[in-house]
């Protein structure tokens, strides 16, 4: 195995259950998506955050990409996509980029983003960088507000403490305590069950969090390339999601916008991991190709600072013992 570095729901569907034959790190194994991936098969891109690259020929051609973000470090942080300096709510929210470029843009900044999805559906544009875009639904940064909350709709979201949630939202839901939100229309897992009602079969990017939150997972599942991966369902989403470790979770957008894209230390560059796909206009021929989304949710890592303010720090996350020492390694390593 090679390590690469819709819109609304229209009908109902039965539910499949699928017994895959899995790929993994130059390893085959029969797999139950029921049942839990092993992440020690999975590359270490970073303390506390791991990639799997699965391919399965069943129920169809599928090729996947998970990540999966441990927050017992205290140093993680999640980001996503800022408002736009002359912002209008429900019209000019953010401004289009590729996934690869937030992660770029990024660098250099205290919120170096490491790794990074795309989050909520948007109003398509003309598919260049930096127009301004509308999203669909409630998104947060920092804090501070960039898209209203619609009826109707799920949103991860992380508060101010670090933890993960994923809510309902309403046009009136108080935002308090949100310091990261993006949102999706569907619910894919509940509780350890897969839902939806979508039988699109089309490319799938999801975000949930295990039943202890601990583990935050983000898996994008490539569709429409023949011979590469072709989709799957909503249901078929919440059953990887879970099959990766997750308890909750949500479909952001999927189809052409679904990208993973991480930045590659070695290279000083950031790279996709999984193929984005959007059709010609005229044809419908698949073609690789990266699309400006309205926005992303990504992950980095908050420093901590030299020892003379770490005390405070240390505080403030409710570090105590020897994680409250200066000299100690929270990296996870």
């Amino acid at each position: 195995m090679e390590y690469l570095p819709l819109r609304f729901p229209r009908r109902l569907s039965s539910f499949h259950a699928i017994h895959a034959l899995i790929t993994f790190a130059g390893v085959s194994a029969v797999a139950q998506p029921a049942g839990t991936f092993n992440w020690a098969n999975a590359d270490e891109l970073y303390p506390s955050v791991r990639h799997a690259h699965l391919t399965t020929d069943s129920p169809r051609l599928l090729s996947m990409h998970a990540l999966r973000i441990d927050l017992d470090n205290p140093a993680i942080r999640f980001t996503t996509t800022g408002r736009i300096a002359d912002w209008e709510a429900d019209s000019r929210e953010t401004l289009s980029e590729r996934t690869r470029d937030f992660v770029t843009r990024l660098q250099g900044t205290d919120r170096g983003v490491v790794a990074a999805i795309n989050a909520n559906w948007f109003g398509l544009t003309n598919q260049s960088s930096a127009v301004p875009v509308d999203l669909n639904g409630l998104a947060v940064s920092e804090g501070v507000l960039v898209s209203p909350p619609w009826n109707n709709q799920r949103a991860f979201v992380i508060r101010n403490d670090g933890t993960p949630d994923i809510v309902a939202t309403s046009t009136t839901m108080d935002l308090d305590g949100i310091e990261q939100a993006v949102s999706g229309y569907v619910a894919v897992l509940v509780n350890g069950n897969p839902n939806g009602h979508s039988t699109d079969i089309t490319s799938r990017t999801v975000i949930g969090m295990s039943r202890d939150r601990r583990y935050v997972v983000m898996l994008v599942i490539d569709g429409r390339r023949p011979g590469h991966s072709l989709g799957a369902t909503d249901r078929e989403s919440g059953q990887w999601l879970r099959y990766f470790g997750a308890w909750n979770g949500i479909h952001l957008d999927g189809g052409g916008s679904s990208t993973m894209a991480w930045w590659n230390p070695a290279e000083n560059r950031a790279e996709i991991f999984n193929i984005p796909t959007v059709p010609l206009p005229i044809f419908g021929t698949p073609i690789m190709q990266e699309r400006y989304v309205g926005n992303n949710i990504g992950v980095y890592f908050h420093e901590a600072p030299e020892p003379d303010g770490y005390a405070a720090w240390a505080a403030a996350l409710e570090l105590s013992g020897s994680e409250a020492d200066p000299e100690t390694d929270l990296s996870g390593g």
